[in-house]
């Protein structure tokens, strides 16, 4: 690439004779040209050699290049470098182009530009091993930057629960679809399974298309384990405390909570034990679906809604505890014909309406505790069917009316607590038949009468709690030989009331609380 840009003179005919003999003469006859207007910007050109401001150089040049001109005259007026007919003429025009480029060679590195090889200023070359560590260093920072962002969005996708929507690529999908779909719509209802915003919805979807472990659509393992992604989903399982393998394409069996056993069609579901995980949303009524669960633990989450009524179908559940959570609604009486149920626990909730009386002499549940909830009404008369019963709680929870007489006939009771309501009435005398008590809390009522000496012949008593209450009378001395045996506990309203008067006469009472 030719890098001077100065106009050809006019006038000057560069032949077609040799490049480098065309190019020294059009030089120099440009320079010697008296009519040239950029005469004297020439001489700064590039394309000039580093002496080319010399005075004396000049004038040589100018006369180097008049002889020129007299050799080109003497040629007949043929351009510089043309053919000529005589050969005489044709070598001194040749011989004399010849001298000039050996008196004044051309400077190519000036003149002549490589395209090829020419790199613009602030760019490193080929060669430069300091620009290819730059170039080096660079890239490895932009690739550890790039892998570091792809990382944190894919852990940033997994937290919110976005990386598992990315559907599984499978095979024959439309007929497993179909009829995994037709499967599930005989446990949940088609108008929750079409609605990809429900729980059901999100469960299904997760069956079909992203649960990698593709479960076939005979699978006897399909309803359950879309069961329980189901309690995923509706109980915002990606805020869990511990979600430990859920929704993973390993077996339900695995998955954090999660006990199987062993039945003809394989593992199947009995454990669903995820108390203070933080659940959040409400208990779906599928879960009476698991047809051999026999414990349900879910104390202590933040759980909603009502409890399902269709937990009574579940007919090897032995164990239902529901303690701690904010369940509203009625408590269903349909769990006390539940036929395996031992211990219902639904206390600290917001249930309301009345506590239900649908108990019969059949159900085996030892264990009640109905505690701290909105109930209204009275403890209902049916109470006394439950001949298992073991342990009963029912403090706080907005009763009334009177104690059920019939409770006074279980031969196991060991544990009864009615403190904090609104019992009216006395203490039957009946009480003396509950000879495996070991606890009594009556505290804070409006039970009226005296203490019944007959409460001295329960020798297993570790505490009576009687204060606060409209008591009056003595003590029995029956009563005080508890505390040779197993009474540590002992309150009453032996204390002075307000009005300076004592209510109750105790020698023996651990404790004296005042009206």
């Amino acid at each position: 690439m030719y890098r001077n840009t100065s106009p050809m003179p006019r006038g000057v005919n560069i032949g077609t004779g040799s490049n480098d003999t065309y190019e020294m003469s059009a030089r120099y006859s440009y320079e010697d040209d008296p009519n040239n207007e950029y005469r004297d910007n020439s001489r700064n050109s590039p394309s000039r050699g580093r002496d080319a401001g010399s005075r004396s150089q000049r004038s040589q040049r100018s006369s180097r290049s008049a002889r020129s001109r007299s050799s080109q005259r003497s040629g007949g007026g043929r351009s510089l470098g043309g053919r000529s007919t005589k050969s005489n003429k044709s070598s001194t025009s040749h011989k004399s182009a010849k001298n000039m480029m050996e008196e004044y060679p051309i400077n190519f590195e000036e003149d002549y530009i490589d395209e090829e090889s020419y790199t613009p200023e602030g760019f490193c070359s080929k060669s430069c091993c300091c620009c290819s560590r730059k170039k080096f260093f660079a890239t490895l920072f932009l690739s550890l930057v790039a892998i570091g962002g792809i990382g944190y969005l894919l852990w940033y996708m997994e937290q919110m629960g976005w990386l598992g929507k990315i559907p599984f690529p499978t095979f024959g999908q439309g007929q497993r679809a179909a009829l995994i779909k037709d499967s599930i719509m005989g446990v949940s209802k088609r108008v929750l399974l079409e609605d990809p915003t429900t729980s059901q919805g999100k469960a299904m979807d997760w069956v079909l298309y992203m649960d990698k472990m593709q479960v076939a659509a005979d699978s006897p393992e399909l309803i359950e384990r879309y069961i329980m992604a189901l309690v995923y989903f509706a109980t915002n399982g990606i805020r869990w405390s511990d979600k430990d393998a859920w929704l993973s394409e390993w077996s339900i069996c695995t998955w954090k909570g999660i006990s199987c056993s062993n039945a003809k069609t394989g593992k199947v579901v009995t454990k669903i034990l995820l108390a203070k995980n933080e659940l959040r949303g409400e208990i779906p009524e599928e879960i009476s679906e698991l047809k051999f669960l026999q414990e349900v633990m879910l104390s202590e989450n933040k759980l909603r809604g009502p409890i399902p009524q269709s937990l009574n179908n579940l007919k090897y559940l032995q164990v239902l505890l529901l303690e701690d959570n904010a369940l509203e609604g009625e408590l269903p009486g349909s769990l006390f014909s539940a036929p395996a149920l031992e211990a219902l626990y639904v206390h600290w909730n917001f249930l309301t309406g009345t506590i239900p009386d649908e108990m019969s002499q059949d159900s085996p549940i030892r264990s009640l505790s109905l505690s701290r909830n909105k109930f209204r009404g009275y403890l209902p008369r049916t109470l006394g069917n439950l001949r298992n019963l073991e342990e009963l709680w029912v403090w706080d929870a907005g009763i009334s009316g009177t104690i059920p007489h019939g409770l006074y006939d279980l031969p196991s009771l060991r544990k009864l607590d009615f403190g904090s309501n609104a019992l009216v009435g006395t203490i039957s005398t009946k009480i003396g038949n509950l000879k495996k008590l070991t606890e009594l809390n009556f505290d804070d009522n409006l039970l009226t009468g005296t203490i019944p000496e007959e409460v001295g012949k329960l020798e297993n008593l570790e505490k009576i709690l009687l204060s606060q209450n409209n008591f009056k009378g003595e003590i029995s001395n029956k009563i005080c030989e508890l505390r040779g045996i197993n009474l540590r506990d002992f309150v009453t309203d032996c204390g002075k009331s307000a009005s300076g008067t004592t209510e109750v006469t105790c020698n023996c009472c651990t404790e004296c609380a005042g009206n």
